[in-house]
Formats: C-alpha cells, structure tokens, sequence
C-alpha cells in the first residue's frame, strides 16, 4: 500500500481489481449541516432508513475485508505481531452498528470536489440550502485506510462524491 502522513495519521490508498472502491445509496439523511464554503473535508452522519440497504451491506463487507487485513499485514503496519481480538479493538468499523434498524456511518465530504444533481430536473449544482435532516442519494467512494501514529486506531474512509437531491426537499 502506499501511504501518505496527515497531521499523524497515514493514509494508505486503496483500490480493487475493478478499480476504486465505491458505490451508492438512496434514502439516506444527512445528519450534519454542511458548510458550503469549507475550504476543507467535513465529517458528516448518514443514516439510512429504508429496508434493504446496500450500503451497510456494503461497508460491512468492507469492514470485514480491513480486519482480516491489518490482522494478516500487522507486523508490518503496526510493528507488532497481533490477532484478530487486538485488531478488532483498535479498528473503528465504517457503519454503527448500535442501533441495526437505522444504520449510520461517518463520512466525509469535500465542498470543492462534491458533484450535485437535482433528481427530476437532471440539473447540476449545489443546491441553495442542502441541511441537516435532508433526504439524499448518495455515491461513495472508501479511498483509503488511515492508521494513527500517536494511538492504537485504524479504519477506513469514506467519501461522499456525490449526492443527489429532490429539489421540493431541500
């Protein structure tokens, strides 16, 4: 993998055979306000609450993937040999499990890179007010792995790249 360091913490880019890893949900709430002049990434909450939901099945399977992962490659990530309990413990896991009915993850979003459309116009653009409890589609991306240095934490990141929008709900 290769890493680039951010106010400690390593980045280590991600990939599959397909390409970039990535995909897509509808139903989704944005949780967060987001600010649309930011000049930087913003964490934000996504909860899904439809029934079936791809997303959670996804990021779930992903989860699974960077455990077995960072237990096989450990020694090499993180200079000590560990098993699959010590890295559960330090592995902060994409969905919130705590409550199975309405899964939500933590996501982040970069204003400046960020595609928008409108779902039945097909217009482009940021929407004029785009908050807190908005009802979106979304396309993710899960870029990287991030490995702190000045503690026992892992994970991975997710991306919103895109969110779709119904302009009655905005």
């Amino acid at each position: 993998l290769e890493s680039t360091s951010v106010d400690g913490v390593k980045l280590f880019a991600l990939s599959s055979s397909a390409g970039g890893v990535c995909g897509g949900d509808s139903d989704c709430i944005l949780e967060s306000q987001l600010d649309p002049g930011a000049k930087a990434p913003q964490q934000v909450k996504v909860t899904y609450f439809g029934g079936h939901c791809p997303l959670y099945e996804a990021c779930y399977d992903a989860d699974k993937w960077a455990l077995e992962y960072l237990q096989a490659h450990s020694l090499r990530l993180f200079q000590r040999q560990l098993d699959l309990a010590q890295v559960k413990a330090i592995y902060r896991p994409l969905i919130d499990r705590g409550e199975p009915k309405l899964p939500s993850m933590l996501a982040w979003i970069d204003m400046r890179t960020l595609a928008f459309y409108e779902f039945f116009s097909g217009k482009t653009g940021r929407p004029f007010d785009l908050g807190r409890e908005s009802i979106v589609t979304i396309a993710f991306e899960i870029r990287h792995m991030w490995i702190a240095d000045t503690e026992d934490a892992c994970g991975l990141k997710i991306d919103i790249v895109e969110i779709a929008y119904d302009g009655d709900d905005v």
